[in-house]
């Protein structure tokens, strides 16, 4: 009868631990949480498939959001759950920068980009590299898609563009304003505009867009696409994201997109 009783009691503590083991597997599982990049919609052809490559070698999930990098900076100042940044710009990650949620010593040069001028593949212009011809097509009085310069860096670049390179009174009076990169390609993809001021990369990755000219450099602001750590304390995966993006590995890969590595 003892031993029967002694039985009962070890089988009884098994059960618990068990249990407890299950409950603690539990809670780890719960505690265990994805993380998440905010990326400019810009950037999607390349940083997707880092995304990819990432959670397939590290075993961690990983969400994305892409949006206008102001959209995406202030749903940050809001509070919104996001570990790494991807802005198309240095204007929105200083401005987190300002409030303490981004600190200078977690933000590195990504990407570069370039701005093109572009037309609907079907439109009989023919690409060229004389700069002059910009102005004659821009005098055509056609309408023009650009992005909103008061709302994202799309925009800040092709107002310096124009303004540099002394356009602005060609086209001022016929643009089509868009709140981000992609509606500023869409535009003229769906013909709502004869021409547009898109990035390289968006107009290397649309097939329905034919790219009549690549702005020179010296026309506006090095086009840098910064990578930020959120937060005074970034998770352990998170530093892991934000190294593993910046991998000499990966430079084929998004030169292969259409962006540089600055």
């Amino acid at each position: 009868m003892v031993k029967l009783i002694r039985m009962c009691t070890w089988h009884r503590v098994i059960v618990l631990m068990g249990i407890f083991m299950m409950l603690d597997n539990a809670a780890f599982a719960q505690s265990k949480q994805r993380l998440t990049v905010f990326a400019a919609i810009s950037s999607r052809s390349v940083i997707q498939p880092l995304l990819n490559l990432f959670q397939t070698e590290k075993n961690v999930e990983v969400q994305v959001s892409y949006a206008s990098s102001a959209i995406l900076a202030k749903q940050i100042q809001r509070g919104a759950k996001a570990d790494i940044f991807i802005s198309a710009d240095r204007d929105w990650v200083d401005y987190l920068e300002e409030m303490h949620l981004i600190f200078k010593e977690n933000v590195k040069p990504f990407l570069g980009n370039k701005l093109v001028l572009v037309s609907h593949q079907a439109d009989s212009i023919v690409p060229f590299t004389d700069i002059n011809l910009v102005q004659k097509l821009l005098a055509l009085n056609e309408k023009v898609a650009v992005g909103d310069p008061q709302i994202v860096p799309l925009g800040r670049y092709i107002k310096q563009m124009l303004e540099n390179l002394q356009l602005l009174e060609f086209v001022q009076s016929h643009l089509v304003k868009a709140l981000d990169a992609q509606a500023t390609a869409k535009l003229v993809e769906s013909r709502e505009t004869r021409f547009g001021f898109v990035y390289l990369t968006d107009a290397s990755s649309n097939p329905m867009l034919k790219i009549l000219f690549i702005f020179p450099s010296y026309s506006h602001d090095a086009i840098i696409y910064p990578v930020a750590l959120i937060g005074n304390q970034p998770s352990a995966d998170a530093i892991v994201l934000y190294q593993f993006l910046q991998e000499k590995r990966h430079h084929g890969l998004i030169e292969q997109q259409g962006f540089s590595i600055p």
